[in-house]
């Protein structure tokens, strides 16, 4: 992720009510299409820098954004996959 000055925050982290960095770029490590592997996404995790990680753990972003409707897990055999769920957005009226 790009550096951002303290003013701003990703769109994710804002739609969680949170003033951090962390959730947008491991929801970003999920492929729109299909799903990923826990332990492939958390390597996408242990990639950010460490000032970003400090501000939750992978547990915790991946509940934060489960508990938010962005994300479902589902356990398959011995794999834990994610994927983003589908999100209706209102339309205008």
């Amino acid at each position: 992720m790009s550096s951002r000055s303290q003013s701003q925050i990703p769109n994710i982290d804002f739609e969680l009510g949170t003033p951090t960095r962390v959730h947008q770029p491991v929801y970003d490590a999920i492929p729109s299409e299909g799903a990923i592997s826990y332990s492939d996404l958390l390597s996408s995790y242990e990639k950010l820098d460490r000032s970003v990680q400090l501000e939750a753990t992978f547990d915790e972003v991946l509940k934060h954004l489960e508990d938010a409707g962005f994300i479902e897990k589902k356990s398959l055999g011995a794999t834990t996959y994610i994927r983003r769920r589908r999100l209706l957005l209102a339309r205008p009226r």
